[in-house]
């Protein structure tokens, strides 16, 4: 459960933490935890997508600078639409990670912050 070794985690670990069943602490970190990895995920999948067209563009200049220089109309390039594509990938990308914060991720961003009021109303209640 911790990441100190067994001898210094019991030491500090809260009674809270040792209580079973698992009181309204452990369902608070269980919900900020799913929050942490629905996060981690969108940020992985986002980034993987732009990473790899933006290498992708990048390694065909590079490799193949005869494609890109090719003329498809009048002064247009393939390099230069392709340069171009990479702007509507990025549109879409960040329209695709907003719709995904809100159907993923700001419900499990509720549930924690409704916990978190819950138990600061505990809390004050009890001062």
């Amino acid at each position: 459960m911790s990441w100190l070794p067994p001898s210094r985690s019991a030491v500090l670990a809260s009674e809270e933490d040792r209580a079973w069943p698992p009181g309204p602490a452990h369902h608070q970190r269980a919900a900020f935890n799913a929050l942490r990895a629905a996060l981690r995920r969108s940020r992985r999948r986002t980034a993987g997508v732009l990473v790899v067209s933006y290498l992708g563009y990048a390694a065909m200049s590079v490799f193949t600078p005869a494609l890109v220089a090719h003329r498809v109309v009048g002064a247009l390039t393939v390099g230069l639409l392709v340069g171009c594509t990479q702007t509507a990938v990025v549109v879409a990308v960040a329209t695709m990670y907003a719709t995904e914060m809100g159907k993923r991720v700001d419900p499990l961003t509720d549930a924690v912050r409704a916990v978190a009021r819950g138990r600061a109303a505990e809390g004050d209640a009890q001062r």
